[in-house]
């Protein structure tokens, strides 16, 4: 821990989002100790030392027991590089079954696109390990800047070709489902409570985002591949700041780029036609470059 003066290190604890920027973490306890006896307002007078203080045991608490929110199947807690799902244990069986179902796919292009899956996925007792490559942590809540949600949307749609190509629809993807990857601009894909085989009756939808799905699938009560574009386009609608996915508040947004949206708001068939138009649009539109994501 560097020695910064009070106020700066107040303001950078107030600031902070994870400990590890305040503290070194291979040295935690004493770190944690050394800088929380430092800001602590019965030795510290800033006027800040309770607000700051009262922050790094929130940051404490999230990096050692991690963070709790709930999906399809009920809890779920995300810690750095692993996430513990304790919900229906059914729901977690057909997960676990169909992700090692993707992973048994070795064709050159499933080789290639398992980057968008977790590393392993394992039981202890009745609950559901899931470990990453890397820190991530999930969509849920997020609103980001227009640059991010371009890559994030383009890894998804990219996600959803892949599967559609396999044969199979996620009839699953929202916030809860995919973890982004800050660090790399990666995604992982985290749960597949819903996945079915395109052309069959689905094993569900999200009763979370029931409004999301393409309304031709209460009809048919089939699945097909615009379920996963559909979607997706709504999980990038959310991230831009329209929580309820339609896209109508942010049509007005000087912020946003206009034909992004109305492409996300559009209705597509195919996740294979969509990746490449959406990739097209974006170069009319954007400069490919690396924009680094603080989370």
């Amino acid at each position: 821990m560097t020695m910064e003066t009070e106020e700066i290190l107040i303001e950078k604890v107030i600031k902070s989002r994870r400990i590890d920027e305040v503290i070194d973490v291979n040295n935690f306890k004493e770190e944690y100790r050394k800088l929380f006896k430092r800001i602590h307002p019965d030795i510290c007078k800033h006027p800040k030392a309770s607000i700051a203080s009262s922050k790094l045991l929130e940051l404490k608490d999230k990096f050692e027991n991690g963070v709790t929110l709930k999906d399809e199947s009920g809890n779920f807690n995300y810690k750095g590089m692993d996430t513990v799902y304790s919900g229906d244990f059914d729901f977690l069986k057909t997960s676990y079954a169909n992700y090692n179902k993707l992973m048994g796919f070795y064709d050159k292009a499933s080789e290639n696109f398992k980057k968008y899956l977790p590393k392993t996925m394992s039981f202890s007792g009745n609950t559901l390990n899931v470990k990453y490559n890397h820190r991530c942590l999930p969509l849920t809540g997020l609103t980001l800047p227009q640059e991010h949600v371009n890559w994030i949307f383009s890894r998804m749609l990219e996600y959803a070709a892949w599967m559609e190509q396999q044969g199979y629809a996620h009839c699953g993807i929202n916030p809860e489902s995919i973890f982004v990857i800050p660090e790399n601009h990666g995604i992982q894909v985290s749960s597949f409570y819903m996945m079915t085989k395109l052309g069959t009756k689905p094993e569900g939808i999200s009763g979370m985002y029931q409004t999301w799905y393409p309304p031709k699938l209460f009809s048919t009560k089939k699945a097909d591949a615009s379920i996963d574009v559909e979607l997706c386009t709504k999980t990038a609608i959310y991230l831009l700041g329209d929580k309820s996915g339609t896209g109508i508040k942010l049509k007005k947004d000087a912020s946003i780029n206009q034909p992004i949206l109305e492409f996300l708001i559009a209705s597509h068939d195919s996740s294979l036609t969509a990746f490449k138009e959406y990739r097209e649009l974006l170069g009319k539109h954007f400069a490919k470059r690396f924009i680094p994501l603080d989370l």
